[in-house]
C-alpha cells in the first residue's frame, strides 16, 4: 500500500476523522465520568452508549438480551466535535466540514491529557486513525457513471452478472510498507445517495498498530502522525484524477 502524502484539496469529501488510543485494560464507569466531568466544558452535549448482549439457550430454545454500558458519547455545541470515552480508551472524532489535521490532533491530545490525569495509567494497546470520505458524483445528464474512472478499489463484475449494479460493498485488509502498521479499506456505495442526481461512494480508510507502542506520549503522538501520513498515501492511491477534480484540484 502506497505511503505519499496527501493534497489539501480545496473540497476535501472527509465527512468524519478519528484519532483513537486504546488501552490495555478497562477502566470503570467512576473513572469514565470524571474524564466526562472534565471534558463537558468542551463538549456539553453528553449521552450514555449502550451496548446489548444476546445469549440463546441451546436446549430451551429461550433468547437473553442484556444491556451494558460501553461509555459515553460527548459532542461540541455544533455537534462538529465528538469524544468518545469508553471503557478500553478514548476516541477524538471531527464530522464536516473538516477543519485539518492540526485542529483534529490538538483536541484529541488535549481529550488524552484528561484521560491520563483521571484514569490508572495503563500501557496503550493500540493506536490509529480512521478517514470516512464520500464522494458525490454528478451524473451530469450521464446514463451511467463507471466506477472505476473515480475509484481504484472497485468491484470486478462479470460480464454475465447483474447489469446495471445498484449496489456494493468491499473490505480489504493487511499490514502497510511501514513496520507494525495495518491498515483496512473499506468501498461502498451510499443508498440512497444523500445528494439528487448524483452517485455517492464511500471510501473508509483505517490505519493502525498494535505493537511497540511507546510508553511516553510525545513519541505516541509522532506515530499518530505516521498514521495519516499512511493513510493519506493510501487515499491517494485509492483515487483518480477524475475525484480530484470533484475536490478541487
Amino acid at each position: 500500500m502506497s505511503e505519499t502524502t496527501s493534497t489539501n484539496y480545496p473540497r476535501p469529501p472527509i465527512t468524519e476523522a478519528v484519532i483513537e488510543l486504546r488501552i490495555a485494560a478497562e477502566i470503570g464507569d467512576r473513572e469514565q465520568k470524571k474524564v466526562v466531568e472534565r471534558l463537558n466544558r468542551y463538549y456539553p452535549h453528553s449521552q450514555s452508549m449502550q451496548g446489548i448482549n444476546l445469549s440463546i439457550d441451546a436446549t430451551g430454545g429461550q433468547v437473553g438480551l442484556q444491556q451494558h454500558m460501553q461509555g459515553y458519547r460527548l459532542s461540541s455545541e455544533d455537534q462538529t466535535d465528538v469524544v468518545l470515552v469508553m471503557p478500553q480508551g478514548i476516541a477524538s472524532a471531527r464530522l464536516a466540514p473538516y477543519p485539518g489535521w492540526p485542529a483534529l490532533c490538538d483536541r484529541a491530545k488535549a481529550a488524552w491529557d484528561v484521560w491520563r490525569q483521571e484514569t490508572p495509567h495503563h500501557p496503550v494497546s493500540r493506536i490509529g486513525t480512521r478517514y470516512i470520505n464520500r464522494i458525490d458524483i454528478p451524473f451530469d445528464d450521464r446514463p451511467a457513471i463507471l466506477i472505476a474512472d473515480y475509484l481504484t478499489l472497485y468491484p470486478h463484475i462479470p460480464a454475465s452478472s447483474i447489469k446495471p449494479m445498484l449496489g456494493y460493498m468491499m473490505e480489504v485488509g493487511g499490514p502497510v510498507a511501514s513496520p507494525n502498521w495495518t491498515a483496512t479499506i473499506r468501498s461502498a456505495r451510499v443508498m440512497p445517495p444523500p445528494i439528487p442526481n448524483h452517485m455517492s461512494l464511500l471510501l473508509d480508510i483505517d490505519v493502525f498498530r498494535t505493537e511497540e507502542i511507546p510508553l511516553r506520549d510525545d513519541c505516541l503522538w509522532d506515530l499518530i502522525n505516521t498514521a495519516r501520513d499512511i493513510k493519506n498515501g493510501i487515499f491517494e492511491s485509492c483515487i483518480t484524477d477524475h475525484s480530484r477534480r470533484l475536490f478541487g484540484s
